[in-house]
């Protein structure tokens, strides 16, 4: 409890403070215990079970996207090896495969279509990974602007398809490309962030709960100038927002209710818009867009809803915070540093430590002042830890030594 006793006297902003994030009075918000690197670790897979093959119907059908053609069984297999996960056996063939699968007739081709693209995409992360040296080469060649524009109309469609399956592979598809590579240009965001709202205010949770995947995977290209994708973000924010004024769980309570097997799809729609608020706080600009988060995460923090992810949340919000608040933000930081509450693991299978701290550190060493980084720095110095730990703090413990010696 004692962290949570810090936390609340670093955090706690009175009603009569004059900065303008006082105005922000937010009750709970849900703690969502994901560990957003852990997708980062391990070549991703295909998760979505393939659903009964089935033919598309007529009603998901236009002129301009027409399901004509019926694939080769050996094709099919083919591409669902694709699909299933990053192929170091890829080739030039397999992306004319995989242009050629968007005008399969049937639904289960197209779901696999879909997954195909986002392991594509997910290929470009793999650049330390030898084995993928001849995958990372084609993507980069084949995966063009051109060759992207061939497959957005129809993805975009699919992205409200009537089938869940089709719908929630498309969207994975169009949130890949937006989260791993830069192909996508300002007029396709506009018109996913366009298709993600109208899923978000869809009365289907299941449907809302795609359209805010894809919106937390689209945020981090938006344009602060554009008000549609502004008004996007406030549709986030706002339904963050009134889960607080209902949720009382604590971090494991919450994450115990979501391994219910009777877990109610409004729940699970709740969990993907946290989790599209967490991982788009760095990438938040407009100035009551980061108000907001910042009163989210510490209203979160103060009540012990959030575990402690949301410091390095508030880490990313930094920058754009006004100075005082960026203070409260070092120091919750630093005295992370020698709070073992800090220490996670990460990852699927392969355990992977990590700190909050170091983290929250690594993303604020360009903002922190002189004594803030010899503070840093020599909190580091004073501890006792075993090798494994030393080395999860490294990289923090370079850039905070980097930074001082640029500001001497």
């Amino acid at each position: 409890m004692a962290v949570y006793f810090r936390l609340a006297t670093l955090l706690l902003i009175s009603a009569s403070s004059t900065s303008a994030f006082a105005e922000e009075r937010p009750t709970l918000i849900p703690d969502n215990p994901w560990n957003v690197e852990a997708m980062n670790d391990v070549v991703p897979a295909g998760d979505v079970p393939p659903p009964v093959a089935a033919t598309m119907p007529e009603s998901n059908t236009s002129p301009s996207i027409a399901r004509q053609i019926s694939l080769s069984d050996r094709e099919r297999k083919r591409l669902q090896e694709l699909g299933a996960g990053v192929r170091s056996d890829l080739s030039e063939a397999d992306f004319s495969l995989i242009e050629k699968s968007f005008s399969s007739n049937d639904i289960k081709d197209l779901q696999w279509t879909y997954l195909a693209v986002e392991k594509l995409c997910y290929s470009l992360k793999l650049n330390d990974r030898k084995e993928f040296d001849n995958t990372l080469r084609l993507v980069q060649s084949q995966l063009t602007q051109s060759y992207v524009s061939r497959l957005f109309p129809r993805a975009l469609a699919d992205a409200a398809n009537a089938n869940s399956d089709v719908g929630q592979a498309a969207g994975r598809a169009i949130g890949s490309l937006s989260q791993n590579t830069d192909l996508l240009t300002a007029k396709q965001v506009d018109q996913a962030c366009d298709k993600a709202v109208a899923n978000v205010r869809s009365a289907s949770y299941e449907r809302r709960r795609m359209g805010i995947i894809l919106l937390g995977d689209l945020i981090r290209h938006f344009d602060v100038k554009n008000a549609r994708e502004n008004e996007a973000v406030d549709l986030l924010l706002a339904v963050v927002e009134d889960l607080q004024k209902s949720n009382r769980l604590k971090p494991e309570e919450w994450k115990t209710s979501l391994s219910e097997t009777r877990c109610p799809a409004k729940r699970m729609f709740q969990e993907m818009a946290v989790r599209a608020f967490l991982d788009n706080c760095g990438h938040l600009t407009n100035v009551t867009h980061v108000t907001k988060a910042y009163a989210l995460l510490t209203k979160g923090l103060n009540d012990q809803t959030f575990d402690l992810h949301a410091v390095s949340c508030m880490a990313a919000l930094a920058e754009k915070c006004p100075f005082e608040e960026r203070r409260k933000i070092a120091h919750l930081a630093i005295a992370g540093i020698s709070d073992k509450s800090y220490w996670h693991d990460v990852g699927s299978g392969l355990r992977i430590l990590r700190n909050y701290a170091a983290d929250s550190l690594l993303l604020l060493a360009p903002v922190l002042t002189k004594d803030e980084l010899r503070q840093s720095i020599a909190a580091i110095q004073s501890q006792h830890w075993s090798d494994e730990e030393k080395k999860v703090f490294e990289n923090t413990k370079a850039a905070l030594e980097k930074r001082l010696k640029e500001m001497q």
